[in-house]
């Protein structure tokens, strides 16, 4: 992982991120991170974030314990301000 990339991971740790990957969007507490993979806890898959302007996903399903997502499917990620129902 480069300097850069490493920065930013370490400041997401403790913060709810949400995911756009290769194949689904993914949202949740950022609370490992590593060279490979991120690690979620109350992860949800969403499956419709609905309006950006509403402040709840659309349509959203949690996932069981911590959720690990590898950096190669990651696609883009940041803080929508949005939460599941």
């Amino acid at each position: 992982m480069d300097p850069a990339t490493a920065e930013l991971a370490a400041k997401m740790i403790g913060q709810y991120v949400t995911f756009y990957c290769v194949n689904f969007i993914y949202y949740g507490l950022v609370v490992a991170v590593s060279d490979r993979v991120i690690t979620l806890d109350k992860a949800h898959c969403v499956y419709n974030t609905g309006s950006h302007s509403d402040p709840y996903f659309g349509d959203s399903r949690p996932f069981p314990g911590q959720w690990h997502i590898p950096w190669s499917a990651i696609e883009s990620f940041g803080n929508m301000h949005k939460k599941p129902r």
